[in-house]
């Protein structure tokens, strides 16, 4: 892991005043969607998603993305 760099990211999706209108399915993908766009942007190749935290009116991941390869 010489050359490898990293940076912590979160993606989230939902609101308290919107969550109930919004399929779970949906929230989560939204999130999924945002952690991958953060991860494009720091050109990682590999992205590890920590444990997720409930939250009852929205969806949030909390992710290390590296970039190991040049």
């Amino acid at each position: 892991m010489g050359n490898t760099t990293w940076g912590n990211i979160v993606g989230s999706q939902g609101h308290w005043y919107d969550y109930w209108l919004i399929d779970n399915g949906i929230l989560t993908q939204g999130a999924v969607n945002e952690l991958r766009n953060k991860a494009m942007v720091l050109n990682s190749d590999i992205v590890l998603l920590y444990a997720p935290n409930p939250f009852s009116t929205s969806v949030t991941f909390l992710a290390k993305a590296y970039r190991c390869h040049p």
